[in-house]
């Protein structure tokens, strides 16, 4: 399910793929383990000619995991 929050980079997350093409990541799932992959930055620039990453999408996507670890964290505790 999506979670809001009220953060000024985070607004709303929803499950997403586009890692089809990861062979290895079927294979450990296949194995029993439960695989979670993160990335940030544009879509457009993602296998591009090109591909780039902004540090300021990074230094985001940083915050972001580390609410996501400090959430699960605390529903351990």
């Amino acid at each position: 399910s999506a979670r809001v929050s009220s953060g000024p980079w985070l607004s709303l997350s929803l499950p997403y793929s586009i890692t089809g093409s990861l062979p290895l990541v079927a294979d450990l799932q296949r194995e029993g383990l439960d695989i979670q992959l993160t990335g940030y930055g544009r879509m457009e620039a993602y296998h591009a000619d090109n591909e780039f990453a902004r540090f300021s999408e990074l230094n985001d996507g940083m915050k972001i995991l580390c609410r996501v670890l400090a959430a699960i964290d605390a529903d351990r505790s």
